[in-house]
C-alpha cells in the first residue's frame, strides 16, 4: 500500500492543507492524581493510586532501558 493512499494519512494531510491545529493530546492516563476527596480515608483508594505510581514509575524506567545499553 502506498504512502498516500494511508487513510490516516489521507485525513491527516486534509487537516494540514486546512490550516487546522493538531489535537490536544490526552494525558490523563500521566497524571498522579490522589484519590477523590469523598475516598481520602479509603485505603483501597490510595493503595490503586500507589498502584498507578509504581506503574507510571516501572513505564518511565524501562522507556530509559535501552540509552543504558
Amino acid at each position: 500500500m502506498r504512502a498516500q493512499a494511508h487513510p490516516l494519512l489521507k485525513e491527516e494531510y486534509a487537516r494540514v492543507r486546512a490550516g487546522q491545529p493538531k489535537p490536544e493530546m490526552d494525558t490523563t492516563r500521566y497524571r498522579l492524581d490522589p484519590p477523590p476527596l469523598n475516598r481520602h480515608n479509603d485505603i483501597s483508594a490510595w493503595r490503586s493510586a500507589l498502584e498507578n505510581a509504581h506503574s507510571q514509575l516501572e513505564h518511565q524506567y524501562n522507556r530509559c532501558a535501552p540509552r543504558r545499553l
